[in-house]
């Protein structure tokens, strides 16, 4: 399948949001892929004006598989529907193709591994999704993978590297616990208190996040249940302990609770192990500020919460 008007070496075609959308099998097709590795907030922007997409990010530290969750989510739909949902298409593929190139053999590494989202690295990733009857209407996505150490960072009471204004306009907020950290009696308690800052921090008084779009996400579900029953059972209680601390600051606000094994080399869990019920919660409800704003962050679009 040819393209017309082909673009230039070194010269970036500039289209509109639909024709990028509607075109994204053709130009995957084609081998000539102008696509991004993932947008910036101007971008993030426009899609969000033409599309209404649903909003979600991962906060935690560095390491906890935020970027691992996204891509094993891509790399699930390359095998074909699931959880009852279809893959409709994606501004950023060559990001996904990235994030996923690690945990491939054609990456010449001797261990699968995913590499760590860097400060200077685009942070919203664009997928579309729709029920696999084709009975609804497509829904589309963004995802935003920040670097971890921003949310350090703001556990730790930092000043902020980044405005965060894109947590007020997320319809979700996932707040990322290692299950590697939390079922290691050496790394337990360290990894417990780092997210009861961040879960502080996000809930403050000026309100970082809107409590009602927050739920806790456990990775590395495989390595916990590898550890045993005990382990598992005291990395409960810290979660359990995590989803009380925000049900306190919140006044009531019941979190949901995810357990994933976006990508394990268990037989017991297979690729993308849970992320059906990730699917579920961010479809169920996909657009939360439609009907409620977020305040308005100085510099940003007060509908969007992207930086103008």
């Amino acid at each position: 399948m040819s393209v017309e008007n082909p673009v230039p070496e070194g010269e970036e075609r500039k289209v509109g949001v639909d024709e990028a959308l509607e075109s994204t099998v053709e130009v995957a097709e084609s081998g000539a892929d102008r696509r991004p590795l993932a947008l910036d907030a101007e971008g993030a922007n426009q899609v969000a004006a033409a599309r209404r997409p649903t909003v979600l990010v991962l906060a935690g530290d560095v390491g906890s598989g935020k970027t691992s969750v996204y891509a094993a989510l891509y790399e699930r739909f390359g095998r074909g529907p699931f959880g009852g949902r279809s893959f409709a298409g994606s501004l950023t593929i060559p990001g996904f193709e990235k994030r996923c190139h690690g945990w491939r053999l054609a990456s010449g590494a001797s261990e699968p591994a995913m590499d760590h989202t860097q400060p200077s690295d685009l942070q919203w990733l664009h997928m579309r999704i729709r029920d696999a009857e084709c009975e609804h209407p497509i829904q589309d996505l963004l995802f935003g993978d920040y670097d971890g150490e921003i949310f350090k960072g703001l556990a730790r009471g930092e000043e902020p590297s980044v405005d965060m204004g894109f947590l007020r306009r997320a319809d979700y907020v996932g707040i990322g616990l290692d299950g590697d950290h939390l079922s290691d009696p050496s790394q337990r308690e360290a990894a417990l208190e780092n997210a009861r800052y961040l879960v502080g921090a996000l809930l403050k008084d000026e309100r970082i996040a809107d409590p009602s779009v927050l739920f806790l996400v456990l990775t590395k579900l495989d390595l916990v249940e590898a550890r045993g029953e005990e382990h598992r059972q005291a990395l409960e209680r810290s979660i359990h302990e995590l989803a009380q601390l925000v049900e306190e600051k919140s006044g009531g606000f019941e979190p949901p609770i995810l357990r994933l094994a976006a990508r394990s080399k268990s037989e017991r869990f297979p690729l993308g192990h849970g992320l059906n019920e990730l699917l579920d919660l961010i479809t169920e409800r996909p657009a939360v500020h439609v009907l409620s704003s977020p305040p308005s962050v100085s510099g940003h679009d007060p509908y969007t919460g992207f930086k103008a």
